[in-house]
């Protein structure tokens, strides 16, 4: 807060409506500034992954796996508590994992998907509940309408 009111003193002068974005500052306490260092570490390291080299293919198959165990301990925070843009800012994370990973990976132990920090999509579940209870309705209907002719 003391280097944006040093910048503001010093630019008030020379500039009109600098001081716009004053009301909009907050303190970045602890908590935020750790889930900032955390999402740090987890770009360095998939950048570290992706641009490592073949050679050190046990190094880097170490780095994948890292990676991933660190998002997943990650997305536990998501679940408890609304932790809504850490959250976003994971599903973001993922979506460039899953990007890279799109083209598989030679590492054993390193997953080639990370789930969303949501959840998984419900929608093809809903999808398939649907088709299964009117293929049910049907054959039940079906087994009725027999069973009456046949009486």
């Amino acid at each position: 807060m003391e280097c944006y009111n040093t910048m503001i003193s010093v630019q008030t002068s020379e500039s009109e409506g600098i001081d716009v974005c004053k009301k909009h500052i907050e303190q970045i306490n602890e908590k935020i500034f750790e889930k900032f260092k955390n999402l740090d570490s987890l770009y360095d390291i998939l950048y570290k992954f992706v641009n490592s080299q073949e050679e050190g293919h046990s190094i880097k198959c170490h780095l994948g796996k890292n990676c991933s165990e660190q998002y997943s301990e990650h997305i536990k925070l998501c679940h408890p508590v609304s932790h809504i843009g850490f959250c976003n800012a994971l599903d973001k994370f993922k979506d460039t994992y899953n990007m890279h990973m799109k083209d598989g990976t030679t590492c054993e132990n390193v997953p080639g998907y990370l789930y969303s920090p949501f959840g998984r999509d419900g929608r093809p579940i809903i999808f398939i509940l649907l088709i299964t209870i009117f293929a049910m309705t049907i054959i039940i209907f079906t087994v009725y309408k027999v069973n009456i002719i046949y009486l």
